[in-house]
């Protein structure tokens, strides 16, 4: 992945919205930024980030992320 599509990704975390990063970034290499990223970020910005190479996967993901936010919203 080319690092300005990683940094797009990154503002768009920062802007509060979930995104799906693929092939996987080079981020991977720093845990705690990767930890950051998508897990403990979602906590100050919403926004999260979703790794994997996988459609399948990374669909049921995205589904569960969604529905997760409609429950909290009482849309569920």
């Amino acid at each position: 992945m080319e690092q300005k599509a990683t940094i797009d990704g990154v503002f768009a975390v920062a802007y509060g919205a979930y995104t799906h990063l693929s092939p996987v970034p080079f981020i991977t290499g720093a845990p705690q930024l990767v930890d950051l990223l998508t897990d403990k970020v979602e906590g100050v910005t919403g926004g999260k980030v979703a790794l994997g190479d996988d459609p399948v996967q990374v669909a049921n993901d995205i589904e569960a992320h969604i529905n997760k936010k409609r429950k909290g919203m009482g849309l569920s």
